[in-house]
């Protein structure tokens, strides 16, 4: 059966005339892109929000929104999972636009008081083999594609030669060599950074303004790839140490964006030997 993608913004219209919170991501640059592109629709749709910065914050009753991204790899994040875990029972709880793999015990929550939203269909279909019920289950587009190309339009300048944004921490798949000239420019910034809306705003900005150099991005870094494309660059594509490079490229890039090249140095989307071996622990049916 063909999976229909569900369109955020009218996800979120919903709320418009709600009080809710949203919690942001910790991570890179590209996790700022994430954050500044949710901020920014929240506000075009006037949605009343609330963001917690703090662990210390209790709340009974409310709707709250985690942020998009891709922190919810059992076996490489937990950080997203515990924040989920502790607003759950007692909370509406709303995962925007996510990477998924593992974490049975929460996906099945979705009988209860927590929403996800997949980025792609892999993580669907994962969630749905993980007993996630099918009403609390969307598929859709990472939130960096809800960002307006209006708001890049100073970007849009003409750039010259290559630039080389290989990523070098542990999403890395190993296979790309890596040049004297690589920037790895996601991971200028990296942390729990991103409930605080300027430096979202300016870091994202600042990502553009590097890229916008340059006529060609060669990168394995979902959100370099995604700034580029909108900044009408050819991108070239490759995937990182699990399936998320490429089941995103196939969700929501390849039919919209033809500038940008996917260079598959993999076999199949489950490829990775931490995937793989994680499959085998948690005794996966697939």
């Amino acid at each position: 059966m063909e999976l229909v993608k569900v369109d955020i913004r009218n996800y979120l219209s919903n709320f418009i005339n709600q009080k809710v919170y949203f919690v942001p991501n910790p991570g890179n640059a590209g996790d700022a892109f994430i954050a500044y592109s949710t901020f920014y629709l929240f506000d075009e749709l006037g949605i009343n929000y609330e963001v917690i910065q703090s662990e210390s914050i209790s709340l009974t009753d409310e709707t709250i929104f985690f942020s998009g991204g891709g922190n919810l790899v059992e076996g490489k994040y937990d950080h997203l999972y515990n924040k989920i875990k502790k607003y759950l029972d007692n909370n509406k709880c709303i995962l925007l636009p996510h990477t998924i793999f593992g974490y049975q015990d929460l996906i099945r929550e979705t009988n209860n008081n927590l929403t996800i939203f997949c980025r792609e269909k892999v993580s669907y279909e994962l969630c749905m083999l993980n007993g996630a019920n099918k009403d609390n289950l969307y598929l859709s587009d990472d939130m960096a594609f809800y960002f307006p190309d209006s708001e890049l339009s100073e970007f849009r300048i003409k750039g010259s030669g290559r630039a080389y944004c290989i990523r070098t921490d542990g999403e890395s798949s190993k296979q790309i060599y890596i040049k004297d000239s690589n920037r790895d420019i996601s991971y200028s910034w990296n942390g729990e950074l991103w409930s605080n809306f300027l430096l979202s705003k300016y870091v994202t900005f600042s990502l553009a303004s590097y890229l916008c150099q340059f006529d060609e991005i060669e990168t394995d870094r979902l959100h370099i790839a995604i700034l580029a494309a909108k900044l009408n660059r050819k991108v070239i594509f490759y995937p990182n140490n699990y399936y998320k490079n490429r089941a995103v490229y196939e969700n929501s890039i390849a039919n919209t964006y033809k500038n940008v090249h996917f260079v598959n140095t993999s076999t199949d989307l489950l490829h990775s030997e931490y995937v793989m071996n994680l499959l085998k622990l948690n005794e996966f049916q697939m």
